[in-house]
């Protein structure tokens, strides 16, 4: 076993596809399209949070910063747009979409790259180091309105039958690649 301070290079990788990249002349974005059961209120609340949502426009603005400086130069970088269609029947088709941008400020985007870190780092720690988990048990009560997945692993009184539930309860699957969709074992 390593020791606490040992150094190790790790590289870490953010993955995700998202559904279309968008140029409107002002803005460069990722569009994403969510389908739901009906539009109702403000669709963004239910998905702004989410980080998945933010790491698209991070990755997006990282990309083009890199790689065409001058292009970054001349667009925002900082939003997307979120694609709405509703599966439910309606009399107006105008109900069943609606697009919507989606902001990020420098900020927000800075503090989504620092709790990635975070996370990873924990992550990384209870692999390489045969750390314990963290559980956050004060999120496990309705987040974006339904319990948290690992509900049953919280409430669980020691290690060993929180694994033991794991391996009931969830199904393993290879790991994703996303330079090999199918997700198929390369020869």
């Amino acid at each position: 076993m390593s020791g606490p301070h040992e150094m190790v290079h790790v590289d870490a990788y953010l993955t995700g596809r998202i559904d279309f990249l968008m140029d409107n002349g002002r803005v460069i974005g990722p569009l994403d399209h969510k389908t739901t059961a009906a539009i109702v209120g403000d669709p963004l609340e239910k998905y702004d949070p989410q980080d998945g949502m933010t790491g698209y426009i991070y990755a997006t603005k990282h990309i083009i910063e890199k790689n065409f400086p001058e292009l970054a130069k001349q667009r925002k970088l900082n939003m997307m747009w979120m694609n709405f269609v509703g599966i439910s029947n309606q009399t107006d088709p105008n109900k069943r979409f609606k697009r919507l941008p989606l902001h990020k400020t420098d900020w927000q985007l800075e503090e989504y790259r620092l709790r990635n870190l975070t996370t990873f780092r924990r992550i990384f720690e209870m692999i390489y180091f045969e750390q314990p988990p963290q559980w956050a048990t004060n999120l496990c009560g309705n987040m974006f309105r339904r319990d948290c997945q690992f509900k049953k692993v919280h409430r669980q009184s020691d290690l060993n039958s929180a694994f033991l539930v794991m391996n009931i309860d969830f199904i393993k699957k290879p790991i994703w690649n996303p330079a090999n969709p199918n997700n198929t074992q390369e020869e």
